[in-house]
């Protein structure tokens, strides 16, 4: 995991209040696709506590506590600039089934074992070195269900990208530049060695165009690809979003 940022400039986060901001006034389409599948899933229920990991201001949670007003969700996330900047969103917007703080994803804390009946994790697990560690980081804390979104591919290969951008300069350590997509074989290797042999992958088929943006640098467009008439770009990369919903294996009967 990367080391804590350093403080933003207040220059920095005003344009990441702007970035945020329109994300808490209308879901994008990702949030839509975690939202509905587990909608159709029935999770979370009312009284289940759900972790947000890697959930940057809180955004995903702050739409699925709409959906499900009955639980509550926890965003962590290692970067304390932009937690500030979601819990003051999230207080603009009165969202009061939803907490935010800092936390390290590969960091089990024991009080933390058993209380979640759900883990959710969107944009997230792309931007460490190995996912083998992550989840089982998370199938440590004994969850019912976990979803993950990501980069996947349905193969025995794992490719780790770094963007360098030559405008911003942005540092090799930073996490935004990594787009790394992971073996889904190896995903439902490590759950079901975890106790979480149910595995289901949904892959996120985006419904709405998107412009490539003018100057050349990152940013989600679509474009079609082979049968794909939207496939997903940022950059010169190919951005194969899809959900890994894993279920624990019910206990054996006594």
């Amino acid at each position: 995991m990367a080391a804590p940022r350093p403080a933003k400039s207040r220059e920095e986060y005003n344009a990441l209040v702007e970035y945020y901001r329109p994300q808490f006034a209308t879901p994008y389409e990702n949030v839509k696709f975690v939202r509905d599948l587990l909608v159709s899933r029935g999770r979370p229920r009312p009284g289940d506590v759900v972790l947000d990991i890697g959930g940057g201001a809180g955004v995903m949670s702050f739409w699925l506590a709409k959906a499900f007003p009955g639980a509550r969700f926890v965003v962590r996330d290692f970067d304390p600039g932009v937690v500030e900047i979601g819990a003051r969103l999230l207080a603009e917007h009165g969202a009061t089934n939803v907490e935010i703080g800092v936390g390290n994803w590969l960091e089990v804390i024991p009080d933390d074992v058993g209380r979640f009946a759900g883990v959710v994790s969107t944009h997230a697990l792309c931007c460490l070195p190995d996912a083998r560690p992550a989840i089982r980081a998370l199938t440590a804390l004994r969850p019912e269900w976990i979803l993950i979104e990501s980069l996947f591919y349905d193969g025995p290969l794992d490719v780790l990208i770094h963007i360098r951008n030559h405008v911003t300069g942005n540092a090799e350590e930073d996490p935004d530049g990594h787009f790394n997509i992971f073996s889904l074989p190896l995903v439902r290797s490590v759950f079901r060695d975890e106790g979480y042999a149910r595995v289901t992958t949904v892959p996120f088929e985006i419904g709405i165009d998107l412009p490539r943006p003018p100057d050349g640098r990152r940013g989600t467009y679509t474009a079609p690809l082979g049968t794909q008439p939207r496939a997903q770009f940022s950059g010169p990369v190919y951005l194969p979003w899809h959900a890994v919903v894993a279920d624990r294996d019910a206990p054996p009967a006594p």
